[in-house]
């Protein structure tokens, strides 16, 4: 239990307040008393002259300087015009009339301007630089200098909160992981709240992840409670249309203030009974350890020190005060032993001026939705407001109990003398709260879980904790209040992993209003608001930045969180495309999507065995929407080895042989380039070759175009090998097998062309390597020729028709690249030109 804080008041002098006064006295002691001048000289001359013109002459027109000098025999008039044409020092010249008479004065003038200029332009630039400098050491000074003194250890709690969501998440994973481990289940979702439920339990070392554990145990009561009675609330509960439904609306909120209620009612005699077991001595319970004698025991507790009571206005019954019994009675959920404590002491109440009240109390254990009937709430009205709302010495536990039994004086919802703690003033609000169908409700008595929802978040996070460094209290507090979307966002800030555990958990029960897909909100925000104004959150965005920040995790449990999109149904596309980027950024091809055995068999992956969780109808969506799009994905992306295990997986074996096709055709063209063999992808395309031909099942579905395509290409392939090793007899022979090229002893002019007409019918993966394998061809005929001439038996008739021969192929394997409808590059030609020279 946590005490009700009181509204924080600011501090006059508040570290936030001294940085605002004190960037504010800066400001003032900077701002200079005059205005600095900042004139060049040019400009200082055009404001001499301003102000030489608008002096003002004298009034009288120097009349009185003319009288004074005229009776010193002096004429003013006269003297004046001789001293004007014996003057020696004329007035400076401007700076045009400079430009005009002397042009070293003019240089000399702009040059010192240009000086100006430039040390002004230097003393900027360095001031500029200088202030830099200090904002950077200031942003990074400023957190250590703001820091309150209770948190000068902040570092060290940081780490410790980093390690211990670290560890969390560990263990959360793992139980997720659990929950998808039973492949026969149609959805892991039933198995969740027990699931975690278990992880928070087991992590409840201190007060925050205490209140953490009971907070799964409030979701996990809401969502059992009165499920079988309720047909729109099962194990799987669609909310989402059920929440455009208004009548559904109010029974849907209804539940969540009964469910809260209560849940606040059992962990408040949890309460009870660790005070009891605490304090034995304060209690003295004494006798049968009944719900009555625990209440009466854990009042002495609280209420007594040392036999006195600490509340003057509290009535008795004997020892007992019955007010604060009564309404201990309501907060713990015991209504029929309070109604019958009533009862049984009717004549203290009628005493009181309360004779109705057990008649107030069984209406309220009785009437549906908690309401007593009109005309006994008329009475508790009236009787309400004669004895207790406008007096100052009444017992403030009546005045809670009748507040609760008639919900009176609704526009002032607080009991600050009652309600100790955050607990007891939420269990207040909750027990006010009801929810009507009646469109004739009036005014004064509409207090519904809105209002309770619209208070708590009026408050905010900083109300309910201290300073912030007590979020938990806040989350638990918006979950009591069913603003599933408000408290997840905001956990996840401070425990993230707990936050995307109870959105899977809600988002499965369907307690998530959640926002569209097509949406584009900042990449920062998970709550936005729809096109009715109803607070949505972002459960995929949330999902998938938790995978990606996710430390030490495999790829199987990365793919339950993003399974765990489906949950929501509109989210699957996007679940499949996270997926298909996991599978390939991962590359954890063996557990996600399979394995091949020896005989060419699949081994079916984690996700492709829980198809259903993913939406999908069946195992051949999953192999067309997944694992054959993530190889094309790595198709587009040149991860042939990739592409071809996953084609294979998704049973594509045409495709596969086109990619093998494809790539030992770019392989082939790289030789010709840098001489290199790509042993690997060779090994790779024998076996799988080796493979389909021993599976008739598999070879049947590959075409028969790309089988003898492969061939081809492998026989070309070890033509290659052997030229390299200078067998050019069976570079010869290996491209005879090809039967593309006129190598055969019987080959005329008409076979020639005929093969030559044919060449367009051939694989891009083996016609783009002709050039090549005509030149490689040509070479060795050529070598042939020349071992044969430099024999020392060259000059019998066997020799002879040997080079014959040899010229022969030679000048039909010209003939054949002249008529070939291919573009042969000019230094291919050139070559075969010279080896054809060479042996004529």
């Amino acid at each position: 239990m946590t005490v009700e804080p009181k509204r924080v008041q600011k501090p006059t002098c508040s570290l936030p307040l001294l940085d605002t006064k004190s960037r504010k006295l800066v400001g003032e002691l900077l701002q200079p008393s005059l205005p600095f001048i900042q004139l060049n000289l040019g400009q200082l001359e055009q404001r001499a002259i301003q102000s030489h013109n608008h002096i003002p002459p004298s009034k009288d027109g120097n009349t009185k300087a003319h009288y004074l000098l005229a009776g010193s025999g002096i004429n003013a008039e006269r003297t004046w015009k001789k001293i004007e044409s014996l003057s020696l020092h004329a007035k400076p010249p401007t700076t045009l009339e400079l430009s005009f008479t002397d042009v070293d004065m003019f240089l000399k003038y702009q040059r010192e301007k240009n000086v100006l200029y430039s040390l002004e332009a230097l003393i900027q630039d360095a001031q500029s630089q200088f202030d830099k400098y200090l904002e950077l050491e200031w942003q990074g000074k400023k957190s250590g200098v703001r820091e309150f003194p209770e948190s000068s250890t902040s570092q060290e709690k940081k780490l410790a909160t980093v390690t211990q969501n670290n560890a969390r998440s560990r263990v959360f994973a793992a139980s997720l992981k659990t929950c998808y481990s039973d492949v026969s289940q149609s959805s892991p979702g039933s198995n969740y709240v027990s699931s975690f439920c278990q992880v928070a339990k087991e992590l409840s070392k201190d007060t925050k992840s205490l209140l953490l554990y009971e907070t799964w145990n409030l979701l996990r009561s809401f969502i059992s409670y009165d499920g079988s009675s309720d047909p729109l609330l099962g194990s799987k509960s669609q909310l989402f249309p059920f929440y455009e439904d208004s009548l559904s609306k109010v029974r849907l909120n209804q539940r969540i203030i009964d469910c809260s209620r209560r849940f606040l009612e059992k962990q408040f005699f949890d309460v009870v009974n660790k005070e009891i077991a605490n304090n034995p001595q304060a209690a003295s319970i004494g006798g049968v350890p009944s719900v009555v004698n625990k209440i009466r025991a854990y009042i002495n507790i609280r209420f007594s020190k040392n036999g006195v009571w600490t509340n003057s206005n509290i009535e008795f019954l004997g020892d007992l005060p019955v007010w604060a019994f009564i309404f201990y009675l309501l907060r713990a959920g015991y209504l029929d032993e309070a109604v019958a404590y009533a009862e049984q002491n009717h004549n203290f109440f009628e005493e009181r001026q309360a004779t109705d009240f057990p008649t107030y109390l069984k209406a309220y254990l009785k009437a549906p939705n908690s309401i007593i009937p009109k005309e006994l709430r008329n009475k508790l009205f009236s009787e309400f407001n004669q004895t207790l709302r406008f007096q100052e010495d009444y017992d403030p536990f009546k005045y809670a109990v009748y507040k609760i039994i008639g919900r009176c004086e609704l526009s002032k919802t607080s009991c600050p003398s009652v309600c100790f703690v955050t607990e007891d003033y939420i269990w207040l609000q909750l027990s006010l709260a009801r929810e009507f169908t009646e469109t004739n409700i009036s005014a004064h008595e509409c207090f519904s879980l809105q209002d309770v929802q619209k208070l708590v978040v009026s408050y905010g996070p900083d109300y309910f904790t201290k300073q912030g460094s007590y979020p938990v209290m806040y989350f638990f507090l918006l979950m009591l209040c069913g603003l599933y979307e408000h408290a997840i966002e905001f956990l996840y800030s401070y425990y993230p992993t707990d936050a995307v555990h109870f959105a899977i958990t809600c988002a499965h029960h369907g307690l998530l209003h959640t926002a569209s897909p097509k949406s584009s909100p900042p990449l920062d925000t998970l709550l936005v608001n729809d096109t009715a104004g109803q607070p949505s959150l972002r459960y995929e965005a949330m999902l998938m930045s938790y995978v990606k920040g996710m430390q030490e995790n495999d790829a199987v449990t990365s793919a339950c969180y993003l399974a765990s999109m489906c949950e929501v149904t509109e989210y699957a596309p996007v679940c499949h495309e996270a997926l298909k980027d996991l599978i390939l950024s991962t590359r954890d091809y063996v557990h996600l999507v399979g394995d091949i055995r020896a005989d060419g068999e699949r081994i079916s992956g984690f996700l492709e065995s829980r198809y259903s969780i993913l939406k999908l109808s069946s195992q051949e969506e999953f192999l067309t929407k997944i694992t054959f799009h993530s190889a094309k994905i790595a198709d587009d992306q040149g991860l042939w080895s990739d592409s071809v295990l996953l084609y294979h997986l998704a049973e594509a074996y045409d495709v596969v042989i086109s990619v093998v096709n494809r790539c030992l055709g770019s392989a082939l063209l790289g030789f010709m380039d840098q001489g290199v063999f790509p042993e690997k992808l060779i090994s790779l395309v024998k076996n799988m070759m080796n493979v389909y031909g021993k599976n008739p099942s598999i070879y049947s579905k590959i075409n028969y175009k790309n089988r003898e395509t492969t061939d081809l290409l492998l026989l070309t392939v070890e033509a290659f090998h052997a030229y390299v090793n200078k067998d050019y007899e069976q570079v010869l022979a290996a491209l005879q097998q090809i039967e593309i090229l006129p190598l055969d002893t019987e080959c005329d002019s008409h076979v020639v062309r005929k093969l030559a007409a044919e060449f367009r019918f051939l694989n891009d993966s083996l016609l783009h390597n002709i050039p090549g394998i005509i030149l490689v061809a040509m070479k060795s005929i050529n070598e042939l020729y020349k071992k044969q001439k430099s024999s020392a038996y060259n000059n019998d008739s066997i020799a002879n028709t040997k080079l014959q021969f040899y010229r022969m192929k030679a000048r039909k394997i010209v003939m054949y690249s002249s008529l070939i409808d291919f573009r042969m590059p000019s230094h291919i030609l050139e070559q075969l030109n010279r080896c054809e020279i060479e042996m004529t």
